[in-house]
Formats: C-alpha cells, sequence, structure tokens
C-alpha cells in the first residue's frame, strides 16, 4: 500500500471523541504538514499553518451553531460564548473596516450547476490585507473572499434566527442512567472504553462493557 494511502486510511479510521469542529481534519493537517519551516512568503503552497484553514470554519461555525442550536460536544455553554463574544466582534470590526477599503469589481463564475453567476471581487492592498492575516492568524490559502462568503452567510442566519444565541441546558450526564447504559451497549468495545474513561459515572455504567469474563475448558489428567 502507498505510504500516502496508508495515512489517509489510519486518519479515516481513528477513534477518538471529536470534541469541537474539524478537530480530526486539523489533526490530520497538523500531521501532514509538520516537517515544514513557517515562512514570511505569501505563497499558500507548502504553507506550515494550513491548518489554521480549520480555525477559520470553526470561528464561522460555532457563531452559527450558537444561534441554530446545534454545535458540537464542547457544547452551548454560556461561559464558552462569554469568552467568544469579543473575539467575534473585534474580528468583524476589523473585517468591515477592511472591506471599506477594498476596490470592489464584479466578475462572472461557474456555478455547481455549470451555470455563469454574476459575483464580487475584492481587491484589497497587499499590505492591509497582511497585517490582517498576521493579526488573526489566517493561512495563506484563505482569500478575502472567502471571509466575505461566510460573514454573509453568517448575517443570513442571524436574520433567520432573531432570537439569539441557544444556550444549551442539558449535558450528557443529566440523561437517566438507562439510556446512558443502552448507549453504551450498541457501542464497539474501542468506543465503549473511550466512554468509560470519561469520569466516573460513566466508568460504572461501562465497566460490564469494557470486561468480558473468558471461560477456558481444562482437561484434567490424572494418573
Amino acid at each position: 500500500m502507498d505510504p500516502e494511502e496508508s495515512k489517509v486510511l489510519n486518519f479515516q479510521y481513528a477513534h477518538w471523541p471529536e470534541l469541537r469542529l474539524y478537530e480530526q481534519e486539523e489533526h490530520q493537517a497538523r500531521s501532514e504538514r509538520s516537517h515544514l519551516i513557517t515562512s514570511t512568503c505569501e505563497e499558500a503552497v507548502n504553507d506550515p499553518d494550513y491548518f489554521r484553514y480549520y480555525h477559520m470554519y470553526r470561528f464561522f461555525m460555532t457563531i452559527q451553531g450558537f444561534l441554530q442550536g446545534d454545535l458540537d460536544l464542547t457544547g452551548r455553554h454560556q461561559h464558552r460564548l462569554d469568552r467568544l463574544k469579543p473575539l467575534w466582534k473585534q474580528f468583524f470590526e476589523d473585517f468591515h473596516a477592511l472591506k471599506k477599503c477594498a476596490r470592489v469589481s464584479v466578475i462572472e463564475y461557474h456555478d455547481h450547476d455549470g451555470q455563469i453567476e454574476p459575483g464580487l471581487f475584492y481587491d484589497i492592498g497587499k499590505d492591509d490585507w497582511t497585517s490582517f492575516r498576521l493579526k488573526w492568524r489566517i493561512p495563506r490559502v484563505i482569500h478575502f473572499d472567502d471571509l466575505v462568503v461566510e460573514a454573509d452567510c453568517l448575517s443570513k442566519y442571524y436574520l433567520l434566527y432573531q432570537d439569539g444565541p441557544k444556550i444549551q441546558r442539558l449535558c450528557l450526564l443529566d440523561l437517566p442512567v438507562e439510556i446512558l447504559d443502552h448507549i453504551c451497549s450498541v457501542m464497539l468495545l474501542r468506543d465503549a472504553r473511550l466512554f468509560s474513561t470519561s469520569c466516573k459515572r460513566l466508568y460504572t455504567i461501562g465497566r460490564q462493557y469494557i470486561f468480558q469474563k473468558l471461560t477456558l475448558p481444562i482437561a484434567l489428567t490424572i494418573h
């Protein structure tokens, strides 16, 4: 098997809880580019910071998840929202300030169906974009137009969910023990082991599924 193919397969079948969005993809990107040396050039090829591509999408998807009421295993808790709010505010202030400085032109592009659609192209000064990119640790593979698309999409979610962020009220351990027991009973052995190592209560529930009794017949010959 090709080494690269083997690496992909190992990634696809890795089993660990993904607590945040794109966590496994980020781990894979870090592993693939760990040998590269950080460069100050603007080329996206062989960027050692490529893994930050997933940071950007996690950033936008986390906001979206709070609005939709559907996020990740880290949860939609108030303390998490309180930590992220100042970051969101500062980012969007810097983003809109940079957007105002851009020269906008209309271009044509092909959509997924092959149809020609009009679109906007934002031309940002190189120094301004580099300063913004370095401040917010945006990898070279991301362009300003990508941020515009994500910001526009997020604006639609704010209009759709005008009641604001949805804070999570219940957690996994709030479920009845019978449901937790059933969840563990249908897991693969390796997943049940991860599940049971989370805390003492889940260990108590899961130990009957991770430890199995094996009876070996032994024949005794008496002379």
